[in-house]
């Protein structure tokens, strides 16, 4: 039985992140990714990084932009969960309209 338990508390020191520190990983990669600045400008002062229901709303002082998370389907119990960001296109807040940098 201690061997048992020993395993245990071995295996689970290798489990995934804690809810916090994947949320960590996950804004660091959003606040890193190139398409922020490229979809937003570099001129832009984030104000705000809210949690959504499927990842991040970003609000400077002109637009806002949803941030989809992606989480890998073969993501494994160890270690960090492994996803992909979507940057949508923003929305001008002054207009309302959807603003399409291509």
């Amino acid at each position: 039985m201690k061997k048992f338990a020993l395993l245990f508390l071995a295996i689970s020191g290798f489990a995934a992140l804690p809810p916090l520190h994947q949320s960590v990983r996950e804004i660091e990669a959003l606040l890193s990714d190139s398409h922020l600045a490229q979809y937003l400008g570099n001129g832009e002062r984030i104000n705000n990084i809210m949690r959504t229901e499927n990842g991040f709303l970003v609000a400077t002082q002109n637009y806002l932009m949803d941030v989809e998370v992606h989480y890998n389907k073969n993501n494994h119990l160890v270690g960090p969960a492994q996803f992909e960001l979507e940057f949508k296109m923003p929305i001008d807040m002054r207009t309302g309209e959807v603003i399409n940098f291509n």
